[in-house]
């Protein structure tokens, strides 16, 4: 279940950034290293709490290792 977050502009981007799977599949560092920022930014504006930044965090979490199980072995 995803956590209840309030509807703002920046929770619109991050849902977006997260959505990128071009960017999740092509350099998935740069990928959660982009959702880490984005969700540091909102809480150090008060968009979201700590505690809504973690979890934002760990949904970022989740996306980059599925993406590192889907990188093709060379």
């Amino acid at each position: 279940m995803l956590p209840d977050l309030p509807d703002s502009p920046g929770l619109r981007l991050w849902h977006d950034a997260l959505d990128d799977k071009e960017l999740r599949s092509r350099d998935p560092d740069l990928y959660r290293a982009r959702l880490y920022q984005q969700s540091a930014a909102m809480a150090q504006r008060g968009v979201i709490d700590r505690l809504e930044q973690y979890d934002l965090d760990e949904m970022a979490n989740a996306f980059y290792c599925m993406a590192l199980e889907e990188l093709p072995v060379d």
